[in-house]
């Protein structure tokens, strides 16, 4: 986890709250506009914690590896480099992830390497 989304987890409950509280004040009352920003804040918690463990870097690689054309083939084919991290590579060696994949052999034999180091 970096410190952009942690920032982006922070400011998505805290915008919920406060546009909760400034929208719904005047509308319902005092009583059960706190009410309702305590629903709404806590539905905001959970979203942005499910969100934030959603986008992480491999799921995003996985999305972007599914993008089909207008024909329902693959359309892109992520390429992995030798440099990449343990759940990357992971990803990149899985036989079930057939767009995704190291860009030579050589750097397929280097990525099984991050791999073992990381087991």
């Amino acid at each position: 986890m970096n410190w952009k989304l942690i920032l982006s987890i922070l400011s998505s409950i805290n915008g919920g709250l406060i546009t909760g509280a400034a929208l719904f004040n005047p509308l319902i009352g005092q009583s059960a506009s706190l009410k309702v920003i305590s629903v709404l804040g806590i539905c905001q918690i959970i979203v942005s914690s499910i969100n934030s463990n959603l986008s992480t870097l491999v799921n995003t690689v996985k999305s972007v590896a599914a993008v089909t054309g207008d024909d329902g083939k693959p359309a892109i084919r992520v390429g992995v480099n030798s440099n990449a991290g343990p759940a990357l590579a992971t990803v990149a060696l899985d036989p079930a992830q057939q767009n995704v994949g190291a860009t030579t052999p050589e750097v397929r034999e280097a990525l099984k390497e991050v791999v073992k180091a990381a087991s």
